[in-house]
């Protein structure tokens, strides 16, 4: 039964873990203000033709979109002086995609932090008041197995940031509407290359500071009962 306890607490530290990073992604993806400062970073309002309201207008639309509160992308601005519809059938087609990961994204979610709930309710209540350091190791184990696999992650993007953005596209989708021309296609100058190298670093950034507030608070708290457990014994020992 202890073993049982212990895969359990790893196995649900790790779906802690894990919630941390899809709870990341959304708070990042879902951040108004953040794409506001990444299109006056890169001047992306100018190098489509469209005023920079405009431009929020339709980053609101697709964040609405990935949200679910919206139901299409049908949309009209006006870009370089002309009013016209601005997603073409192909952009609208790969939004669908990338909507379906929004979606299995939250269940994935929705469904570690079900198991975060179940396996820590199953070590707490059967162990009771050692129930505590358990979970405190566990979420440390789990934050650096993921610490190292995103690590190994964070090289291999500062080493290739174009491969890995090409083999991340061809893990996700099995299509290639990803695929899009600047020159006519208004998606992929909103969101360029650059914007998603700083997405990636702002949401790794959300994501390790969460892991270490916990991982702290983990740590913090066995060397407490530890220095506890070392002065109760020294007590004990004076005494005798």
């Amino acid at each position: 039964m202890r073993r049982l306890t212990s895969v359990v607490s790893l196995a649900a530290s790790l779906a802690l873990v894990i919630s941390l990073l899809f709870g990341a992604v959304a708070l990042v993806a879902f951040d108004m203000g953040f794409y506001e400062r990444e299109y006056q970073k890169y001047g992306q309002a100018q190098v489509i033709g469209i005023s920079d309201e405009g431009l929020m207008g339709i980053t609101e639309g697709l964040v609405d979109y990935l949200k679910g509160s919206r139901d299409d992308l049908n949309m009209r601005a006006v870009i370089q002086g002309q009013e016209q519809e601005v997603f073409g059938e192909r952009e609208k087609a790969h939004m669908v995609d990338v909507r379906l990961l929004f979606d299995r994204g939250f269940i994935i979610l929705y469904v570690c932090l079900g198991l975060v709930v179940l396996g820590y309710g199953f070590v707490i209540a059967y162990k009771k008041r050692q129930a505590m350091p358990i979970l405190a190791k566990s979420f440390l184990w789990a934050m650096a197995i993921i610490a190292v696999l995103m690590a190994a992650l964070g090289i291999y993007m500062a080493v290739d940031f174009n491969g890995a953005f090409t083999n991340f596209h061809l893990l996700l989708f099995n299509n290639d509407l990803w695929l899009l021309n600047p020159a006519t296609d208004v998606l992929i100058n909103m969101v360029p290359e650059a914007f998603f190298y700083d997405t990636a670093f702002r949401i790794v950034a959300f994501f390790a500071a969460a892991c270490a507030v916990l991982g702290l608070l983990s740590g913090g708290y066995l060397v407490w009962r530890k220095k506890g457990g070392s002065r109760r014994a020294l007590s004990g020992s004076n005494e005798a």
